[in-house]
């Protein structure tokens, strides 16, 4: 067995209790929650300070007690934690996670260590039923990426190194057995962090996993390599670069490189990476055609989509083939969409369309999301979810825009340039951008174009897909006659007048582009 093999495996076999424990709870989601409320309860109850419940504690008693919350109602108590460097939730200094936001425009959430275990009984039976069936898979390299920052963040002296999310004997063992060194996510861009993994990445004919958040993520990276493929080739032929870390050395796979149109074309991926077996990334709701796309470039991996993965913490996880409740990582409870009333995991149904709110060891009691999820059946007596896509917010690559922060964005653009705003319309094109629907004079279009870019750019993961080229730049429209604009569209859609007013964010899901309804109508009278 090779090193890489024996890492994995030994990674394995330390996760089969993770995946035992999940198969129990499968049969019982009743019993197997209330246990891990119990539990989390029982660790908050130990550290100093937090008297929010106490220990043992039944969930009718915490329901009772304690009412759902947002960031907006644990910001102040948050950002003093992070500034003092400590968390009610943990007697230790902690790391901080950010994420998106909606009024400040960037989150942070704490990551205790006790957390870190909640996620990692999500990743190890989520592993350990990869290896039983997709083997091949674990005997080779892995790519996992999950927690990139923006650059400015880098040069703060935030690594974005994934592996900080796991048990620190487990970084240990997984970093000889990843495809990408850490030390990658201590560049201090993400320009130079991308042209680092690509070529790493090339470097590794023995890659057998490939794991990306949004699937335009892993057409990033796979742009990267075209693009810089003569820069990456004389690395690889000769083992060295500018870049502040050791180098990548493959002269196979640099004759490869120069031997590529740049085309993105399956042959030359399978060329590159004969032994990739299992494609990870999101396929549901916005990503769907993407993750589709991506596959077709690599097709001699099986694609597996991802459950719902937050940063406050884990919701669902591929298993068996399906997308069951993690059980045994968080406290799950989901509030229907159709009645309001808050359902505990072993009282959901089918067809139901949910919002999760979560429960976990990092102090966050009864979390709501801003996401929507659908019970598609049972896996066991265990509820299996399907993510349907934001609520009031949209993401298109991972850039998860909250329509309330985008309506006061707009408010403050249309009072410095005296234009009126419409909306913000996502645009599923290729690259996926943003165009803002204005009505005003366009003497002033360059710089509302700028405004709004540089607005946008102050939401943690619009920036980041700005940065890593998942997202292409803001655009502006601005129309003469918003009133006219919005009788097209309606009778575009099919709808009534009533129905044309429009929301601060929305999808633009007409096959017109909001440029095509601007032009005069073939019909309208000559000036």
């Amino acid at each position: 067995m090779s090193l890489t093999g024996f890492l994995h495996a030994a990674h394995l076999g330390a996760s089969l209790p993770a995946h035992r424990g999940l198969v129990r709870a499968l049969a019982d989601p009743e019993r197997a929650q209330r246990r891990r409320l119990a539990v989390i309860l029982g660790h908050l109850a130990r550290n100093q300070g937090w008297g929010a419940m106490a220990p043992g504690a039944s969930y009718e008693v915490f329901r009772e007690q304690i009412q759902p919350c947002t960031y907006v109602d644990l910001e102040g108590t948050l950002e003093a934690q992070r500034n003092s460097g400590l968390a009610l939730a943990s007697p230790a200094r902690i790391r901080w996670q950010p994420t998106s936001g909606s009024t400040s425009r960037r989150k942070w959430i704490p990551y205790p260590p006790v957390f870190l275990s909640e996620l990692d009984a999500a990743v190890g039976a989520w592993m350990v039923d990869l290896a039983l069936r997709h083997p091949r898979a674990f005997r080779g390299r892995h790519y996992w990426s999950l927690s990139w920052v923006p650059s400015e963040l880098r040069q703060g002296g935030m690594e974005a190194d994934d592996l900080t999310l796991l048990p620190a004997w487990k970084r240990l063992a997984l970093g000889r057995a990843m495809a990408v060194p850490s030390a990658v996510g201590g560049l201090p861009s993400n320009a130079e962090a991308m042209l680092a993994s690509a070529a790493w990445l090339a470097s590794r004919s023995d890659l057998s996993l490939l794991s990306v958040w949004s699937p335009t993520f892993g057409f990033a990276l796979l742009r990267a390599l075209s693009e810089h493929r003569e820069a990456i080739a004389e690395t690889l032929e000769s083992g060295s670069w500018s870049l502040p870390l050791p180098a990548p050395r493959n002269r196979k796979a640099a004759g490869l490189l120069r031997e590529w149109d740049g085309q993105l074309a399956a042959p030359f991926f399978a060329e590159l990476w004969p032994r990739l077996s299992l494609l990870s990334a999101w396929d549901s709701a916005g990503s769907q055609s993407h993750a589709r796309q991506l596959g077709a470039l690599l097709p001699q991996a099986h694609l597996q989509g991802k459950g719902l993965w937050a940063t406050e913490g884990v919701v669902t996880i591929p298993f068996q083939e399906q997308l069951p409740l993690a059980l045994t990582s968080h406290f799950l409870e989901f509030r229907c969409l159709a009645t309001g009333r808050i359902l505990p995991a072993w009282e959901l149904q089918v067809d139901q369309e949910l919002q999760p709110l979560l429960t976990t060891s990092a102090g966050l009691l009864r979390y709501a999301l801003d996401d929507c999820v659908k019970v598609t059946g049972f896996l066991q007596r265990t509820p299996c979810l399907a993510f349907q896509g934001r609520l009031g917010g949209t993401d298109m690559v991972g850039e998860k825009l909250d329509a309330r922060a985008v309506a006061a964005l707009l408010e403050a653009l249309a009072k410095e340039h005296g234009i009126r705003c419409f909306t913000l319309f996502a645009l599923e094109s290729d690259p996926p951008h943003y165009c803002l629907l204005a009505e005003g004079a366009s003497a002033s279009l360059h710089g509302i174009g700028s405004a709004l870019e540089a607005a946008l750019c102050t939401f943690h993961h619009y920036r980041l897909a700005r940065e890593l080229l998942q997202l292409g730049s803001a655009e502006v429209l601005l129309v003469p006659d918003g009133a006219a604009f919005l009788a097209r569209r309606a009778e575009l859609r099919g709808s009534t007048s009533g129905e044309a007013k429009l929301q601060p964010l929305e999808v633009w899901g007409l096959r017109a582009s909001p440029h095509q309804l601007a032009q005069p109508s073939p019909n309208s009278a000559p000036h």
